[in-house]
């Protein structure tokens, strides 16, 4: 099960990088709100005094699992598209050759 919701956090951030990359109107809501998710998941993941808390504690480890997968995922998204940028072109076989310019 933690496995799961290890791979289930790091396609949730494929998802969210990709759905939310698509329009530029929402990427500072969409950091918001991926960043209260991820703080309030830690919360009560290290706060285990809370009794609340004690109950349900093998869901709250299990989204933690989560949390890390999404974590990771929107960390190694953000080198995809830097890489994308960087590289120019995403196709390695796009290949210009220009010889007559030598003789022009």
């Amino acid at each position: 099960m933690k496995l799961l919701f290890f791979l289930v956090g790091f396609y949730c951030a494929t998802a969210f990088a990709t759905v939310i990359g698509q329009t530029g109107d929402w990427d500072i809501l969409s950091a918001a709100l991926a960043a209260v998710v991820v703080e309030g998941i830690g919360a009560l993941m290290y706060k285990a005094s809370i009794r609340v808390v004690g109950k349900v504690r093998s869901l709250i480890i299990m989204f933690n699992y989560w949390k890390a997968g999404l974590t990771l995922g929107l960390f190694l998204d953000s080198f995809k598209y830097e890489m994308d940028n960087f590289m120019g072109s995403s196709n390695l076989l796009d290949i210009e050759i220009d010889i007559f310019p030598t003789f022009f």
